[in-house]
């Protein structure tokens, strides 16, 4: 129970200059520690928002390439459906059939996009 009142009083007195008065030199210590560890927490914040700038552009573009392969695998399936079904019963050659870097290409383009959209 102690030990929870010790953080209590620590974390008032660092929010409230009356209680940091209030409590006299001890106060006065844990503000001045906190005011010395203040610039590295904030180098680490700001190293932080970095990182998480950074990781949100990827994100960002592994959510493009995961449309781009859902639309292929949706593209293909209706291709070869299709195909089976008009091949049925008769010898005719297939319809083109789009690669995939192919099928990419055009869905960048359709999307005003180029391969550094969605290169890390």
């Amino acid at each position: 129970m102690a030990f929870v009142c010790y953080y209590i009083v620590k974390f008032v007195s660092l929010s409230s200059e009356t209680v940091t008065k209030a409590l006299g030199g001890l106060g006065k210590h844990w503000r001045e520690s906190a005011d010395r560890k203040r610039p590295a927490r904030q180098a680490e914040v700001e190293d932080l928002r970095a990182e998480v700038k950074a990781l949100s552009k990827r994100l960002d573009i592994f959510r493009t390439r995961e449309s781009i392969y859902l639309e292929y695998i949706i593209y293909d399936t209706d291709y070869h459906f299709n195909e089976r079904l008009r091949l049925t019963g008769t010898a005719f050659m297939p319809t083109a059939h789009k690669s995939f870097p192919d099928f990419q290409k055009e869905w960048l383009n359709r999307n005003h996009m180029d391969m550094t959209d969605i290169t890390l």
